[in-house]
């Protein structure tokens, strides 16, 4: 589920919500695609970025096809570059800027993807989820993307992220008897998530590009998370209201 490529031609920086990336040609073993390529400030980040797109692309979760972009000299580099593949949709962040903030919110909620996509950011401990990291295309459907601050192993694997916006989104305002309703899905799913084999080995991801340190620290810990998954859903139903969009990202 990891392609690699590298940029032939860069077609200007993309717009907000892909952070310092551009969208670019990148010549793949299997032809040129259209991606979104960006330089990470470490090789931990893009492990991390890798790791987090193919885990969810074979938990049938809406991310984007990863890339390991070589950026040549002539094109500014040398240096490796994460990339993904361009989904065609923008961010969340020109409706709210239209003023149609709470229709977003709205159709998040309505969503059939958004319990599962709160329970991995739970399990990846994603804290950066924002409006400029959620794809949308007018009509009900939603992507992620930007996953390289996730995987934060200062914090231990048996407590909460320090925030789980899609968890406050489904559960912000639910009466009762919704509650109820979603506890045993997002259960469900983290049952299922604690199955996932998550090894390097597991996710077919090449040896050898990263520090061995570096990436058995990575996926220790995201395995060593997967015990606790079901209790830390409980916690978050009901959960820590936050308000979503706030403007205070990065």
């Amino acid at each position: 589920m990891l392609q690699f490529g590298t940029m032939v031609n860069s077609l200007g920086l993309a717009g907000t919500g892909i952070n310092d990336a551009v969208r670019a040609v990148v010549r793949t073993p299997s032809g040129d695609v259209e991606a979104y390529v960006k330089r990470l400030a470490s090789s931990r980040e893009v492990l991390v970025e890798v790791a987090c797109a193919v885990m969810a692309r074979q938990l049938d979760l809406p991310v984007p096809q990863p890339l390991l972009v070589y950026v040549p000299e002539h094109m500014g580099g040398p240096y490796v570059a994460y990339g993904s593949m361009a989904a065609g949709n923008g961010d969340l962040s020109a409706f709210i800027e239209a003023g149609q903030l709470q229709a977003i919110l709205d159709q998040l909620r309505a969503w059939p993807g958004l319990i599962k996509a709160a329970c991995f950011d739970e399990w990846i401990a994603n804290c950066d989820r924002h409006e400029r990291n959620i794809l949308y295309n007018g009509i009900g459907e939603f992507w992620l993307i930007d996953h390289g601050l996730a995987v934060n192993s200062a914090l231990p694997v048996d407590e909460l992220a320090p925030q789980n916006i899609l968890f406050d989104v489904a559960v912000r305002d639910r009466a009762e008897n919704e509650l109820l309703r979603i506890r045993p899905v997002a259960l469900g799913v983290m049952e299922a998530f604690q199955e996932k084999p998550t090894s390097q080995r597991d996710l077919g991801l090449p040896t050898g590009l990263w520090p061995d340190d570096e990436a058995d620290s990575v996926f220790a810990w995201l395995a060593s998370r997967q015990a606790h998954l079901m209790r830390l859903a409980s916690e978050r139903i009901p959960a820590m209201q936050s308000e979503m969009f706030d403007g205070h990202h990065r």
